[in-house]
């Protein structure tokens, strides 16, 4: 993947995980175990694969465009917003 599209990516699926989460806890524990089982797990699988496989090279790069002050700024402030 492309020294901007990798950490996008994986902000996104990351963000998609919080989401589903946050919509668990709304439901009961049975629900909460089928959501993470079935469509949470599945996710972190491919982040923990890609990453695994990715060149090291491509990750240092992409670390160092995570690091530009505007970009940092910006995923930190939507991370950091208390789900309704």
């Amino acid at each position: 993947m492309g020294d901007d599209i990798f950490p996008a990516w994986v902000l996104r699926k990351i963000k998609y995980v919080f989401m589903l989460e946050r919509v668990a806890w709304t439901r009961s524990v049975e629900e909460r175990l089928t959501t993470r089982l079935e469509k949470e797990v599945p996710i972190i699988n491919e982040l923990i694969y890609t990453k695994k496989s990715s060149k090291i090279g491509i990750i240092r790069s992409n670390i160092e465009n995570f690091n530009h002050r505007e970009h940092r700024e910006g995923i930190i402030s939507s991370c950091t917003e208390s789900p309704p």
